[in-house]
């Protein structure tokens, strides 16, 4: 009996220790959001657009000559799923898809290279394109100039522009 109630506990113990492994790492959370780089409007434009160049797919075995973007989930402020981008646009799904939204804030949750899981706060506003960059080889021109208006990961890496404004 005392070898029994031994076992029982090796096993509880063993399953604890398996579910403590299996438990997800968080997701890194940017604090600072990301808005369009420049005040050029469309004015006939009701929506803004949102570009992000998530972490390349390295495990599409079906096309491994032309990699593609992972798959990001587009978040309201309050946390409701909006939109989920499966972010393959171009003639070989290589380019990100540009996403219509309402003027607003939001959250995308998707993939950046060497981060993982990351949630970033973007602002979309009427008439312009927000864009976020998550892929470590894309980056927005002209990088050298003005570096306070960047959002960067803690390691360094540019995610995108400030936002400059209220975010409508």
């Amino acid at each position: 009996m005392k070898s029994r109630t031994w076992l029982t506990g090796v096993v509880l113990l063993a399953t604890a220790a398996g579910l403590i492994g299996c438990a997800a790492p968080q997701p890194l959370v940017m604090h600072e959001a990301v808005g369009p780089a420049q005040a050029i409007t469309q004015p006939t434009a009701r929506s803004g657009k949102l570009v992000v160049y998530s972490a390349w797919d390295r495990f599409d075995t079906l096309d491994a000559e032309h990699p593609k973007h992972t798959p990001y989930t587009v978040r309201s402020d309050q946390g409701s799923a909006v939109a989920r981008v499966r972010n393959q646009a171009g003639s070989f799904g290589h380019e990100p898809s540009a996403v219509s939204l309402a003027p607003g804030r939001y959250w995308v949750e998707g993939r950046a290279t060497n981060v993982g899981s990351i949630r970033v706060p973007v602002v979309v506003r009427r008439g312009q394109t927000t864009v976020v960059y998550l892929d470590a080889t894309t980056a927005p021109a002209g990088l050298g100039q003005n570096e306070m208006s960047w959002v960067r990961q803690p390691s360094g890496r540019v995610v995108g522009w400030k936002d400059q404004g209220d975010g409508r």
